[in-house]
């Protein structure tokens, strides 16, 4: 339970601890993840897309989401996905192109290839320029990513950020 004017955990009388609904958060911890936390967020994004088949709009937004997720493991930046465009995507790779310095090449594993084909797979060609975009075709910003990292990690029981995913393609 939280104290919404002091933004600070409030103590119950039936809790012996302050409570919170989110995973604790690390301070000045080591934000890298381990073998088994990549393991598990990879194995609940492939969950994600698998149980949303029934619902076509619900399964895009998951695809979307686990080709944003797998795409940040492999070192993208939010700021950057947010401005790929379907023509910077080329089979095996991904053109990253940031405002300031130079283009850069990501290669893309398997994982991401996989989601980022059926993700576009279910876009119409002259639908948009942009490879992510919100439900409604506008553009995507930082925050949404954000959002959807840690809606992520709050299901792997992990507090999880985009900077913390993509430390896993600097180890």
């Amino acid at each position: 339970v939280h104290d919404l004017w002091q933004n600070e955990p409030m103590k119950s009388d039936n809790m012996n601890e302050y409570s919170s609904a989110m995973p604790p958060r690390l301070g000045g911890a080591d934000l890298t993840l381990d073998d088994e936390q990549v393991a598990a967020i990879r194995v609940q994004v492939s969950m994600n897309a698998n149980t949303s088949k029934r619902y076509k709009r619900l399964h895009q937004i998951s695809l979307r989401n686990a080709a944003i997720t797998s795409l940040l493991l492999l070192g993208v930046r939010p700021s950057e996905m947010i401005e790929l465009r379907l023509d910077d995507l080329v089979f095996e790779s991904l053109k990253v192109r940031p405002r300031r310095g130079g283009d850069r090449l990501i290669s893309l594993d398997k994982e991401a290839r996989r989601y980022l084909t059926l993700y576009i797979e279910g876009v119409e060609p002259d639908e948009r320029v942009l490879l992510f975009v919100r439900q409604r075709g506008n553009m995507m910003d930082v925050r949404s990513i954000q959002r959807s990292v840690a809606d992520l990690g709050e299901q792997v029981g992990l507090h999880l950020v985009p900077g913390r995913l993509n430390r896993v393609a600097k180890k």
